[in-house]
């Protein structure tokens, strides 16, 4: 994640910092990493940005296991990963092994706090 990145997602009101240091350096508390890891998670499933503060606004604020726009991204994802030839579909296509692993960490901690 680049820091252009916080950015943009800071001025179009998708991931807003808790606080702002008198240097101007964002702050981001620990609720604020769990939506980026919500937005890395709908982004990985093919969600707009759009779409993905829409569904991060609503009253659960964030991902709920059985939701219609979870479940159509995951179906759409693995329509286009079933489409690739087989020679694509090691962990190339979109994201390499480190971000593969990133986002099973973020499905578990997501997972974890919702016991």
């Amino acid at each position: 994640m680049s820091i252009r990145t916080l950015r943009y997602y800071d001025k179009v009101g998708l991931l807003l910092p808790s606080l702002h240091t008198e240097a101007g350096y964002r702050l981001y508390s620990d609720e604020d990493l769990l939506s980026l890891q919500q937005i890395l998670v709908l982004k990985f499933l093919g969600f707009s940005l759009e779409e993905i503060k829409v569904c991060l606004q609503t009253e659960s604020k964030g991902l709920s296991e059985g939701d219609p726009g979870i479940e159509a991204g995951l179906k759409r994802w693995w329509q286009n990963f079933n489409e690739l030839p087989t020679e694509e579909k090691p962990l190339q296509q979109p994201y390499g092994e480190e971000e593969a692993k990133f986002l099973q960490q973020a499905v578990a901690i997501y997972k974890y706090e919702q016991k």
